[in-house]
Order: structure tokens, then C-alpha cells, then sequence
């Protein structure tokens, strides 16, 4: 069973990730989007001076890629899934639906789709591809073609966010600053690609 956590840029999916890999020990994080980043630090292995020109870069980059092979990305996810059968992932990131699709199992797979209202679409890459996952998870629903129900998760800030999902697992809660102090030590080890 791998779990997929689908919402915008800084809707709160790490900070989600984390609490799972507190309550499940055994499940490994996949970035989504591992295989475009690899390229494009490749391609671009300056730093940026602020997240939205970032953004903006590795969208063109991914688009770009995608246009040559749309299944670049699913193909390099698949492999990854299919080498290390025996492990549970919690897969973060998807954007791209022809990825979630490929790689997504509705018999055996949950979904945690995050709505933090503050966090809007960075890209109309982010907003239709998630868009168009969200369809196909509902089409899925309407016909009752999920093993597992889908947790949404919805707020204002990432402690309320934090909070439903703690609720929704049945995890006790815990502090939320050392929760934040341990995504923001992750993505500095990950070696995000632009400054402050």
C-alpha cells in the first residue's frame, strides 16, 4: 500500500508526510517530482534568488520534458515502485495526472488530498494537472472502484491542517513547531534550489 499526497505548493504535504512516517515507521518517501529535479539541477545547477522564479523555471523545464515523452516521469516512478516491491512509499507531489494514473493502484493505494484555502496554484501546470486528478479519484469514488477512502484534509493554516490529520489517523497530537523545525531541516537537506 503506498499513500499518495496530492495539493498545491506549500499546502502542507511534507509537514503531512512526516506525522505518516511517525505513526507508520516502515513507509520510505518518494518525491514525485525526483526524477525532473535530478534533470534540471542538471540543466541548471545555479541557485535561484527567490521561490517564484524557481518555480517558474522548473515548470517550463518539466512541461518541456513531458512534451518530448509525457510518460517521462511515470516511466522513472514505476521503475522506482516496482524495484522496491516490498516497501510502502508515501509518494508526495504529483502534478502530473498522466503520472498518478500510471502509477496510482485503486485497490490498494490511499489518497490524501490537502485544500489549505491559503495556498493557491503556483502554475496552471499545478492547477489543471491536479485538477485532473482530483476528477479521476471522484470518477473513481462515483463508481466505487477505491479499496480505500480518500482523506481531505482542509484549512486555513498547516496547524489545522496538522491537527485533522492527526485526528483522521487517530494519532495522538504532538508539538507542531518541532514538526515544522523537521520539514524545514528536510527540505535544506533535499538542497532546494533557490535562495531566501
Amino acid at each position: 500500500m503506498n499513500y499518495f499526497i496530492i495539493g498545491n505548493t506549500k499546502s502542507g504535504k511534507t509537514g503531512v508526510a512526516k506525522i505518516l512516517q511517525r505513526k507508520h515507521k516502515n513507509l520510505d518517501f518518494l518525491s514525485a517530482s525526483e526524477m525532473i529535479k535530478i534533470e534540471f539541477i542538471k540543466k541548471y545547477p545555479e541557485r535561484f534568488s527567490n521561490l517564484g522564479e524557481y518555480v517558474k523555471t522548473i515548470t517550463n523545464f518539466s512541461v518541456n520534458l513531458l512534451q518530448n515523452d509525457p510518460k517521462a516521469n511515470a516511466k522513472y516512478l514505476k521503475l522506482k515502485l516496482q524495484q522496491n516491491k516490498e516497501k510502502s512509499f508515501i509518494i508526495d507531489g504529483l502534478r502530473n495526472p498522466i503520472d498518478f494514473m500510471e502509477i496510482f493502484n485503486p485497490l490498494e493505494d490511499v489518497i490524501i488530498y490537502i485544500d489549505n484555502y491559503d495556498k493557491i496554484p503556483k502554475t496552471n501546470f499545478e492547477e489543471y494537472g491536479i485538477n485532473a486528478i482530483r476528477s479521476y479519484f471522484n470518477f473513481l469514488t462515483a463508481n466505487r472502484m477505491l479499496k480505500n477512502k480518500i482523506i481531505h484534509l482542509y484549512g486555513y493554516s498547516y496547524e489545522e491542517i496538522f491537527e485533522k490529520f492527526c485526528e483522521e489517523i487517530e494519532m495522538e497530537k504532538f508539538n507542531f513547531d518541532e514538526l515544522y523545525n523537521e520539514v524545514k531541516d528536510e527540505e535544506i537537506k533535499e538542497g532546494k534550489n533557490y535562495g531566501n
